[in-house]
């Protein structure tokens, strides 16, 4: 599948009449599916010049709480007409460059999940998982470089935030059936009605990009990741995105003498071997800003994790009363003795 490439389905022309350059409004509707269009999760999404200031929505009514699937949202036609008439406010600075586009909120009912990608042209692994997704829709992103994926289907395994596609992490995935919206820009690489289900190729992704069994303690430590990662879907407007595996490795690594010795296999000073855990996880609970999952999947490619024989069983016993393995009671203290969080950029 080439890039930019829609040969495979035309689209039809553009039959909703524009009040507004079209250059202000992202969302090009005809592609998108008549399913998606039939449901009222539908919302107007703000596209600032500066992408440093996110995605917030601004109607209906603006605010926060977009995830709560009470909060009653737009059909597609009203919010499409609610987007032309936004670009004419004041909140929308054409002359800086900003934007509108529709935002489609997923839910626990709607039984449609989507598929982000990011920097889908650095690697060609990602064609390989477009082409399993035949009954999908799939378009460009607003930046160009992404591309989504919506299909018929539930990912009630996915931990949420964002999951290396690959060993290196240069490409992430995140995948959600609810407390998220995608916004949807029209630029189809893949057209279709979404109906029947793509259950059976999410199960294959979510089980390439999330940990095994065997690497997951009791009661899994990804199920302490994705309650995180919802509950910080509830702050739309903000950047909720968890960095990459990668991302946090390369920044601590460099600005972080100690933490590098440590992730290394380096004990010196240490009395023991479960001081240096420990004093790992303290590092891991500033760099990666508290996230539990994330220190968990950073622990496991550490020398501490792998370089003793006895050391991965060690991380996923359990070894207390609660059912608790070792590896959880270390991040847990780690993040409670800890205050201190990231609040930088990371490479």
């Amino acid at each position: 599948m080439s890039s930019h490439d829609t040969t495979e389905t035309e689209v039809s022309p553009d039959d909703y009449e524009r009040t507004v350059p079209s250059s202000h409004i992202v969302t090009e509707p005809n592609a998108i599916p008549d399913v998606l269009k039939q449901n009222s999760e539908w919302l107007v999404v703000l596209i600032p010049s500066d992408s440093d200031k996110g995605k917030p929505p601004i109607a209906p009514n603006g605010g926060s709480g977009w995830a709560d699937e009470s909060r009653e949202l737009l059909d597609f036609d009203t919010a499409y007409e609610t987007a032309v008439e936004m670009v004419c406010t004041p909140r929308v600075n054409t002359e800086e460059g900003d934007r509108v586009a529709l935002g489609y909120r997923f839910t626990s009912e709607d039984g449609f999940t989507g598929i982000d990608i990011d920097d889908a042209e650095r690697l060609k692994l990602v064609e390989d998982v477009l082409q399993n997704f035949e009954n999908a829709y799939i378009e460009w992103s607003v930046s160009g470089e992404g591309q989504h994926i919506i299909v018929k289907a539930n990912a009630g395994d996915s931990p949420g935030g964002k999951l290396p596609l690959c060993d290196d992490g240069n490409v992430s995935v995140e995948i959600y059936d609810k407390d998220r919206y995608f916004v949807f820009t029209g630029d189809a690489i893949q057209t279709s009605e979404v109906g029947e289900s793509s259950q059976e190729q999410v199960d294959e992704l979510l089980e390439r990009v999330t940990p095994s069994q065997d690497n997951r303690s009791s009661p899994p430590i990804t199920s302490i990741g994705r309650q995180q990662a919802q509950e910080y879907t509830h702050y739309f407007g903000e950047d909720n995105s968890r960095p990459t595996i990668t991302d946090i490795l390369n920044t601590a690594e460099k600005y972080d003498r100690e933490f590098r010795m440590l992730f290394r296999g380096g004990t010196s000073g240490y009395p023991s071997q479960s001081e240096a855990d420990m004093a790992l996880a303290s590092k891991l609970a500033f760099w990666c800003r508290g996230d539990l999952f994330l220190m968990d999947r950073c622990f496991r490619r550490s020398n501490c994790y792998d370089s003793r024989g006895q050391s991965t069983a060690k991380w996923d016993e359990a070894h207390y009363g609660t059912g608790e393995t070792y590896g959880e009671r270390t991040l847990k203290k780690a993040i409670e003795n800890n205050s201190e969080r990231f609040e930088g950029s990371y490479l």
